[in-house]
């Protein structure tokens, strides 16, 4: 996936139909629809950004796959699982924690219902990576797109690997990491180092 662009792929059909009805209340003559659509026009220029970052990479550090806030850190067996809420204030760019082989593991095309409903959890799309130590499952919200992917089998850190807009993004990393996020954190993608490697 490019890193390229100011608008993501994504965005393009949406842009293009609220331009369209932008126009079409124009010709109408329609005070409160143009400014209704303007409205949406921007808004939609600010959900699809695409902003270039610097990636902050370090072979001794995980960082942040998507942007968002954590919301729960849970410990199962010999895992630590991270959940992160993405909303439509996030850029929705997900980059590899690190530099690994990667791998799909689990795609479900589905509904976009609450994510944090049982029902959501079970009928909505979702789709499941696997880096060398690390899981991510993004599981959609009720305002997303259907989620594009790369299958890329080798990743870099930082490199683009999904477009995610709105949902629920667990990660699931090895106990024998320390964690550097707290719950309430803002993290962000490429940026954010969530976990440090243990030396030993």
């Amino acid at each position: 996936m490019k890193d390229n662009g100011t608008l993501l792929k994504q965005g393009l059909l949406p842009v293009i139909i609220t331009i369209l009805l932008t126009v079409l209340f124009v010709l109408l003559e329609s005070g409160f629809f143009i400014f209704v659509s303007f409205i949406v026009l921007i808004g939609m220029f600010y959900v699809f950004k695409n902003p270039d970052i610097e990636i902050n990479r370090d072979d001794k550090a995980v960082l942040a796959p998507v942007d968002g806030t954590i919301t729960a850190i849970d410990t199962i067996e010999d895992e630590k699982l991270i959940f992160c809420k993405v909303s439509l204030a996030d850029t929705h760019v997900v980059r590899s924690p690190i530099s690994s082989s990667m791998k799909i593991i689990g795609h479900r095309y589905g509904l976009n219902l609450n994510p944090n409903s049982y029902k959501g959890y079970l009928l909505n799309e979702f789709v499941e990576f696997e880096f060398d130590y690390i899981k991510l499952k993004l599981l959609s919200g009720v305002c997303n797109v259907s989620i594009d992917y790369s299958e890329n089998p080798q990743v870099t850190q930082g490199e683009r690997v999904s477009v995610f807009i709105d949902g629920i993004a667990v990660i699931r990393i090895k106990n024998d990491v320390e964690l550097n996020i707290n719950i309430g954190d803002k993290i962000l993608a490429g940026q954010t180092k969530i976990a440090v490697l243990n030396q030993g």
